[in-house]
């Protein structure tokens, strides 16, 4: 009953907004693991004071969260005054081989989302709401907003921009044609991502969002666990991270650089506005060292080591097909 109802909530609300338009459907189950191990070459090392923070997936415009489940019960729950939620497990002590998993199960509804802008409804980002000027256009480590040669790059992107689209566009194109994407399991700061000509989907969205705030245009990350595989089950173990980015007069945009750039084989910006259907969002915002998650998205393990006691940690979600709901069998998309 909650998931029909609030589908038709969502479908009611999509109705009266034509510049956000619902495109193919999934249904899955999801299953997060975080697994800590103490490593220990003595067999006399341990862990102590052990904390995993968890992002939990909740309820968008595109995205319907049922049969949400904890295993085990988290100890609490913490939120970073952004929209997003952290379940957080405690241990006093995990001795050394000893295994440890901590997660949630659910089972998602998941549309793709186009955005169809009104270019002559945009308004100057002056008139972004204060609110989201305050949270969003600052500096920060991963951003190396006050690098001499970022903000000549951003001053020549936004000095040939016609309005805040315009600039979006062009902050996507530059960095198609100076980044390449390689996964080498680094989070560097956005000024030296683009003298490496290099990264990840997590450093092209550091890059974007620098160049996008250093010209006024406010912008924020998306953290997701991401689905490659058609098949009836599917293990992520790499995820996923794009940008948002405010436009006044028609809100949040968003753009996925890396993928826009070839990172998964899709047509060159294919995904310009658009939100892929395999991608379970798990907290929008901004990261950072008091946040929960850091500059993380999925989840973050935080443990004082005893004599030769070492974290091994591993995060996995492990996805599978499921019968559709009777919404999702009417509508013709999987």
């Amino acid at each position: 009953m909650k998931t029909m109802s609030h589908l038709l909530l969502i479908l009611a609300t999509l109705a009266n907004d034509p510049d956000r338009v619902l495109g193919p459907t999934i249904e899955r189950s999801v299953r997060f693991v975080e697994r800590i191990e103490c490593k220990s070459a003595s067999g006399n090392g341990y862990l102590t004071d052990v904390e995993v923070r968890v992002a939990i997936p909740v309820d968008d415009r595109r995205q319907t969260i049922t049969e949400l489940r904890f295993q085990p019960r988290p100890d609490a729950f913490v939120s970073d005054g952004q929209g997003n939620r952290f379940a957080v497990y405690r241990r006093a002590r995990v001795a050394a081989k000893e295994v440890v998993e901590v997660g949630w199960s659910c089972r998602v509804r998941l549309s793709e989302i186009a955005h169809n802008v009104n270019r002559t409804g945009l308004k100057p980002l002056s008139e972004a709401p204060e609110e989201v000027r305050a949270a969003y256009l600052g500096d920060a480590v991963k951003y190396g907003m006050t690098d001499p040669h970022m903000r000549k790059v951003a001053a020549s992107l936004g000095g040939k921009a016609k309005d805040p689209l315009d600039l979006a566009f062009r902050i996507n194109e530059y960095l198609r044609g100076r980044l390449t994407y390689r996964n080498d399991g680094k989070w560097e700061s956005a000024d030296r991502v683009l003298r490496n000509g290099h990264g990840s989907c997590s450093e092209y969205n550091f890059a974007f969002i620098a160049l996008a705030r250093l010209n006024g245009l406010p912008a924020r990350y998306v953290g997701a666990s991401a689905l490659r595989s058609a098949g009836p089950q599917y293990e992520d173990t790499v995820h996923h991270r794009w940008t948002e980015v405010y436009l006044p007069g028609h809100g949040w945009f968003p753009i996925d650089s890396s993928r826009n750039d070839g990172e998964d084989g899709s047509p060159v910006n294919r995904w310009f506005g658009r939100t892929s259907a395999s991608l379970l969002v798990l907290m929008r915002g901004e990261g950072g060292k008091n946040h929960p998650l850091r500059w993380g998205y999925v989840a973050t393990v935080d443990a004082r080591r005893i004599g030769d006691g070492r974290l091994s940690k591993r995060k996995r979600f492990l996805w599978a097909k499921v019968p559709p709901t009777k919404a999702a069998a009417s509508d013709g998309n999987d």
